[in-house]
């Protein structure tokens, strides 16, 4: 058989956005049309109180960086930010979150092509795909990308030192 898929449930657009709401989830399946076509009469449910949040759909401006973990590289992007998408609550928390050199900005991850960052070198990538980081990784959430995003990018010599700071040392006689 089929997985069953639930009811929808209508809120009424007096209710305000961005703060919570208890609905009285008896009344809801009593006016559900799909019971009274069929003759059922729903008399309990359980739960009884359904608190919901009615969060407001926003888009917002994501500004293009590199992850945490690419070094020695720097990159400007075409356009310099991306539009994203979701629930007023989840973008203002992802906002106070921002991990990055602007507290309070949204940002999206640049994902560069591997080959690229382990050679030195100037590099014009005429495509780059954007990625959410954890705080935006909301199914709710969408990237409202442009058609392309274009990078410019500057991979750096990387030196490594090995630092020793005691070394010993023997003498062997015969």
């Amino acid at each position: 058989g089929q997985m069953p898929q639930g009811l929808r449930i209508d809120v009424p657009p007096t209710y305000e956005v961005n703060r919570e709401h208890t609905f009285d989830t008896l009344s809801l399946m009593q006016n559900k049309k799909i019971f009274a076509n069929y003759g059922i009469s729903v008399l309990e449910v359980q739960p009884s109180k359904l608190d919901v949040t009615i969060d407001q759909i926003v888009e917002r401006d994501a500004k293009l960086v590199l992850p945490p973990d690419v070094k020695n590289v720097e990159a400007t992007f075409a356009p310099p930010t991306v539009k994203v998408r979701g629930p007023l609550s989840v973008l203002n928390h992802a906002q106070q979150a921002a991990l990055h050199d602007e507290v309070g900005q949204l940002f999206l991850y640049a994902i560069l092509p591997d080959h690229i960052l382990h050679t030195p070198g100037h590099y014009d990538v005429p495509e780059v795909l954007a990625s959410r980081p954890p705080e935006l990784q909301d199914d709710r959430v969408t990237i409202e990308s442009p058609s392309k995003i274009r990078a410019s990018v500057e991979v750096a010599q990387t030196d490594k030192k090995l630092f020793k700071p005691s070394l010993p040392v023997t003498i062997d006689m015969p």
